[in-house]
């Protein structure tokens, strides 16, 4: 079959529904997602999707919150961040091809790197709230640049600072 590239609210929602189905039984992150109400969770995930590829509105929820929060339950160390990354690369791979596509990859990472950072860094070396709203902030404005504006980011290698 041959894979075009992601287009439309639809293929995010069957990108967004594949990758969930792979991370709930992976052994290395599957335990995070086990027991989420994906009923309700994937139309969030979707509609995160869906602003950051399509520039669609809608999706409105502190994703750095969220996850802190989870964190605070369920440590989370690099080597997750890496599997949720591998994962998400593997099923944008197998279902799409193009330069949306390979976008979505590159924020995938870009994602995955301020959260490592976040749920990583000690809330006494991240300076007050204001700031750590901030850097989310900007994150998040480069995971909306389109993706000829995107430079090359990567995880920190293990046992480096972040």
């Amino acid at each position: 079959m041959e894979r075009r590239d992601i287009a439309t609210r639809e293929d995010i929602e069957r990108l967004v529904e594949a990758f969930y189905n792979d991370l709930v039984v992976d052994p290395v992150v599957g335990h995070f997602f086990r027991g989420l109400d994906l009923v309700h969770h994937l139309p969030r995930i979707s509609a995160f999707w869906c602003m950051a590829l399509l520039n669609e509105p809608g999706y409105t929820t502190n994703v750095t919150e969220v996850h802190l929060r989870l964190h605070q339950r369920i440590p989370m160390e690099r080597a997750h961040f890496d599997r949720w990354l591998e994962l998400f690369r593997g099923k944008v791979d197998d279902l799409f091809s193009g330069p949306l596509a390979e976008e979505a990859k590159l924020r995938a990472l870009s994602i995955a790197t301020v959260m490592l950072v976040k749920v990583t860094m000690p809330v006494s070396s991240a300076g007050p709230p204001a700031l750590r709203t901030a850097t989310l902030e900007r994150s998040l404005a480069f995971c909306r640049r389109p993706y000829s504006q995107a430079g090359p980011v990567s995880l920190p290698e293990a046992g480096t600072p972040a």
